[in-house]
């Protein structure tokens, strides 16, 4: 539950935001506005978890 919660539920919400970008006008201005706060969200998001996971001596198989 505390995974659900602290990684895969905000990855979820900020993702569902995301998908907003389709529902705005394309004459707004808020259409890249919202692409970007998102896109830096997610990051900042993902810097935090990845600090907030514990290290390892193995390096994982995907990153080789």
């Amino acid at each position: 539950m505390l995974h659900i919660f602290n990684l895969i539920l905000p990855c979820v919400l900020i993702n569902g935001i995301s998908l907003l970008a389709f529902c705005v006008p394309s004459e707004s201005g808020e259409k890249v506005t919202l692409g970007i706060n998102t896109l830096l969200s997610l990051s900042v998001f993902l810097v935090l978890v990845k600090d907030n996971l514990p290290p390892t001596q193995q390096t994982p198989l995907i990153s080789k």
